[in-house]
């Protein structure tokens, strides 16, 4: 960091990942999959998404430069030279930018797939269903891993299946009837 700064939000964030912390993971000791819960409904996913969103859009507008920016200048031979302070915190600062670009990303397709299935609609479902088997179906996680896909897969696809579930059962208006939103017709 430069003299006189201070760390971002984003550099606890940064430090969770050295690598003494994900050979944690790696060396089986904690799962993430036993970790990851059920989305609670469509609703609070697409507003912790937005929350998400926001968060990663505010701390892009801090900076000086956008990544695209700092990507052309650390190509550049008369940038930053190698191995100097100056290199590394751009390199720093150019991955917490990529890292918020990923988030915004993945909120706007999550935010994407949830209003699809807002709608209730079994042929927009149907549509979604096709949309995501084009895109990930042929993904291979272990070789290539995605965070897009695995959201996708853990969340967006359980939300696909609980809508349309409900819709195809009517467990939709049981529900609301137990919470008093509909009131059965006599």
């Amino acid at each position: 960091m430069f003299e006189g700064s201070s760390p971002s939000p984003f550099f606890f964030f940064f430090l969770l990942l050295s690598p003494v912390f994900l050979s944690f993971f790696q060396s089986g000791q904690w799962d993430i999959t036993r970790e990851l819960k059920t989305p609670i409904s469509l609703n609070n996913e697409e507003k912790v998404l937005r929350h998400l969103g926001r968060i990663c859009m505010n701390q892009l507008k801090g900076y000086s430069t956008t990544y695209e920016e700092d990507k052309l200048l650390l190509a550049n031979p008369d940038g930053p030279k190698p191995f100097t302070n100056e290199r590394n915190a751009l390199i720093y600062m150019a991955g917490e930018k990529e890292i918020c670009h990923f988030y915004i990303d993945l909120m706007m397709e999550g935010v994407k797939y949830i209003r699809m299935l807002k709608t209730r609609d079994v042929n927009t479902a149907r549509e979604l269903q096709g949309m995501l088997r084009g895109k990930y179906a042929e993904h291979d996680q272990h070789a290539n891993y995605s965070g897009s896909c695995e959201y996708v897969s853990h969340v967006i696809v359980t939300l696909l299946k609980k809508t349309f579930r409900m819709v195809n059962t009517g467990e939709e208006q049981q529900e609301q009837q137990q919470k008093g939103g509909i009131k059965k017709r006599r």
